[in-house]
């Protein structure tokens, strides 16, 4: 995940992110979602994750997504 997980504000690295996770997905790897050095979390990214999520969960109901929190504590903020 990048520093800033932001579609307004870190477009181009936020849309590389998802891109990653769709290669992955097509390519049938595990996905981590290693969001430990994530900064700053806006609302815009959380929700177009939240739809990929449930697009993978539909469209791939045996395909697993693990992760880890921010660090940040305020990433949300």
């Amino acid at each position: 995940m990048p520093e800033t997980f932001s579609l307004i504000d870190a477009t181009s690295e936020t849309i590389e992110f998802f891109h990653e996770i769709f290669e992955k997905i097509s390519e049938h790897k595990p996905i981590f979602i290693d969001a430990r050095d994530v900064q700053r979390i806006t609302p815009d990214a959380i929700i177009y994750f939240i739809l990929i999520l449930e697009e993978i969960k539909e469209k791939h109901e045996r395909f697993r997504i693990r992760g880890n929190l921010p660090k940040e504590k305020n990433a949300d903020r």
